[in-house]
């Protein structure tokens, strides 16, 4: 009896902690378990704000490239408008020129072409233009008149032009 007592005593002390083992190893396992659920979870939230950082940033540069379309488009009506001026003012000037007598009219209108330059430009600050100040059209589309140099400052929206080629 003793001898029995003593294996129930050893061996309920053996499972005893045998079931201390198990239960501490399933406790460990889903410890590690939750931290790499955790650490996977947190990795997948970083991935996610990364995500949306470059989603964004995009998004900036994409608004960037278009607020600098806008912006250009309105640098090349400004310009497309001095050029439109310049013509005006060279024809009042030459129209003026033949009421004094200087020259032989009439002035029909004036036109100008980029020489150096230019309104496309938008790099460019100044643009030299050759203009004429037309007194005759012929039949096959060409002109003859006076010529005219021109300068536009598209930084100050100004021009000057005169008499002839520069």
């Amino acid at each position: 009896m003793v001898l029995a007592v003593a294996v129930l005593v050893f061996g309920g002390g053996g499972g005893t902690a045998a079931a201390l083992k198990i239960r501490s190893d399933n406790a460990e396992q889903a410890e590690r378990e939750r931290t790499a659920a955790t650490a996977a979870r947190l990795a997948r939230e970083e991935q996610q704000r990364e995500e949306a950082r470059e989603k964004q940033a995009e998004e900036a540069r994409q608004n960037e490239a278009e607020a600098q379309q806008a912006l250009d488009e309105i640098e090349l009506e400004g310009r497309e408008d001095l050029e439109r001026s310049l013509r005006k003012a060279i024809t009042k000037d030459a129209r003026a020129s033949v009421r004094d007598g200087l020259l032989d009219g009439p002035i029909l209108r004036t036109s100008c072409d980029p020489v150096g330059g230019g309104r496309d430009d938008l790099t460019s600050r100044t643009g030299k233009y050759d203009c004429l100040a037309i007194t005759e059209t012929d039949a096959d589309g060409t002109s003859r008149g006076y010529s005219f140099h021109a300068t536009i400052n598209y930084e100050e929206y100004s021009y000057t032009w005169g008499l002839g080629r520069d």
